[in-house]
């Protein structure tokens, strides 16, 4: 059963601006951390002398491997972190006035196959003439969130329920 109702648009804005600063400081402190490491791992990486020797040869290479990954996973993690962060805000809604049975339909058909081939049954019931002022996009990504969790979690106690037998 999907219901929509009016929520307090407040309430609504101070749980995002919410998540928005814990985005950001989370980001911001791991970036922090991240950074000076990259630097530090390029630079080792570039201090090793050519005419290092080890006991066993094979030990320059590794460190040089070692220093050289750990380099360019901070660099990678770095560039995710960023990335991140830009995802993390959500854009503003487009309001627009759309017929929610059609949309939650459109989207559930997306999802018939993957049902059948799970065994599961998908039944919407929804009003026909229920308009709405909502983003299109964004419900329709809800949606598909929420059929997508449901099916998996089926999947998932279908698999526990067979492994218990």
């Amino acid at each position: 059963m999907v219901s929509l109702s009016l929520i307090n648009q407040a309430l609504n804005a101070n749980e995002q601006q919410a998540y928005k600063r814990l985005t950001r400081v989370l980001t911001h402190e791991v970036a922090n951390s991240i950074t000076p490491l990259a630097s530090l791992a390029q630079t080792a990486v570039t201090l090793l002398p050519d005419d290092l020797t080890f006991t066993d040869s094979e030990d320059k290479d590794d460190l040089h491997l070692a220093l050289t990954t750990l380099s360019t996973r901070s660099q990678h993690l770095s560039e995710f972190i960023k990335s991140f962060h830009q995802i993390s805000a959500l854009p503003a809604p487009n309001l627009q006035q759309i017929e929610l049975s059609s949309l939650i339909k459109r989207v559930v058909s997306l999802f018939h196959g993957q049902a059948k081939d799970d065994s599961v049954n998908l039944l919407v019931k929804v009003q026909d003439s229920c308009l709405v002022m909502a983003d299109a996009a964004q419900i329709e990504q809800v949606i598909i969130n929420i059929v997508n969790n449901a099916l998996f979690a089926l999947k998932r106690r279908d698999i526990k329920t067979s492994t218990n037998k």
